[in-house]
Formats: structure tokens, sequence, C-alpha cells
């Protein structure tokens, strides 16, 4: 990275550094930027997913209580207007009448509480994600503080170590090498120059940040 900061005519070492650093912390900006684009993705595909599964479990509350409702008023009609031959019918008969109405009233139970599990479940993988996005950004900030200290302390210690903590620092945004950035690329200046810079980060609509 030295040898391209000289090559484009920044012959101070003192304007290398705040150059290097300005650089690193440009990157740090786009990374904080895409990290709280994801996280906020997260949070409506979490915030949608509840609402349906709430809709879901009120619309099933709702047949439940229907059909409870409607077994009422099929047994009010029973007793009613076969008052005389129900006291004919023996016990295994009452229950073979009965038992549909009490099996549906149980599978419906069974699919609301399904339905609240996988709720559950569901809220808390996206709960997993926004915290390990959060300890990711944690550690960006920790990363960018040391890339701080690397580009002031000395020319030698921006070398190799600040290439790495580079490359490091994209990986841990999900960023994928050879595709959103390269690294030891040949590139053509408007005036025909030939450089080989460090790394390349290429942003959206064919746009690269030559580093």
């Amino acid at each position: 990275m030295n040898e391209w900061l000289i090559q484009q005519g920044v012959a101070n070492p003192q304007m290398g550094l705040f150059l290097g650093l300005g650089i690193g912390l440009f990157i740090m900006v786009i990374v904080a930027m895409l990290l709280s684009r994801r996280s906020a993705v997260l949070e409506t595909r979490l915030s949608d997913r509840e609402q349906h599964y709430s809709e879901q479990i009120e619309k099933l509350e709702q047949a439940e209580t229907r059909l409870a409702e409607n077994f009422e008023r099929l047994a009010g009609r029973i007793f009613q207007d076969r008052s005389e031959k129900l006291s004919d019918l023996n016990t295994k008969q009452l229950d073979g009448l009965l038992k549909p109405l009490s099996d549906k009233l149980t599978e419906f139970r069974s699919t609301v509480e399904t339905a609240h599990r996988l709720e559950t479940a569901q809220h808390q993988v996206m709960k997993e994600k926004i915290g390990d996005l959060e300890k990711l950004n944690e550690r960006l900030h920790e990363d960018a503080t040391n890339l701080s200290r690397a580009l002031t302390s000395n020319v030698k210690a921006q070398g190799n170590w600040g290439e790495q903590q580079l490359e490091r620092l994209l990986e841990l945004a999900g960023l994928q090498k050879d595709v959103e950035y390269s690294t030891q690329v040949s590139v053509t200046t408007e005036s025909g120059q030939r450089l080989q810079p460090d790394l390349v980060l290429h942003l959206p609509e064919g746009k690269s940040i030559v580093l």
C-alpha cells in the first residue's frame, strides 16, 4: 500500500499515514452501512413473521370458538328434538355421536399449539441472527481501532499487517473475495500507468475503490 501511495505522489510519510487512515475509516463506514442494512432486513422479516403467525393463531382461535358454538347449538337441537330417543341410547351410542366433534376440537387446539411453538422457534432464530450481527459489529470496531493504531505507529507496520487486517475486515463483514472485492490485481490509470494495488473494493453500479 505504501508503494502505491508513493506512486500516486504521496511522498511525505506523514501524509501517507493520514491518507491510509482515511481509507481505512472510509471502508469501515461502508461495512457499517452494509451491516445496518442486513440488520434492518432481518428485523423486518422478524416483524412480518410475528404478524403472520399472530393472524394465523387468531383465525384458528376464532374457528375453534365457532366450532364450540356450533356444537352447543347442535347438542341443544339434539336434546330438544330427540329427548325421548336419547333416553334409550346407551353410553356407547352417545359417545359415537359426540366423538367426531370432540376430535375436531382436539385437532384445532393442536394446530393452534403447533403454530405457537413454530412462531416461538422462528422468533428465537431471528434474535440469534441479530445478536450475531451485533457481535460482528463489535469485532469490526476492535479491528478498526487496531488498524488505526497500525496506520499511525510507523511506516513498516502499515505493510503486510495492514493488508491482512483489511482483508479480514471485509471477510468478517460477509463480503466475498473476487466477487465484492479483489486483491493483488493490475490496474491501468487513465494516463496509461500500470499499478498493482493491494485491494480493490467493488461497489454497486460497476464502481470500484482502489486501495
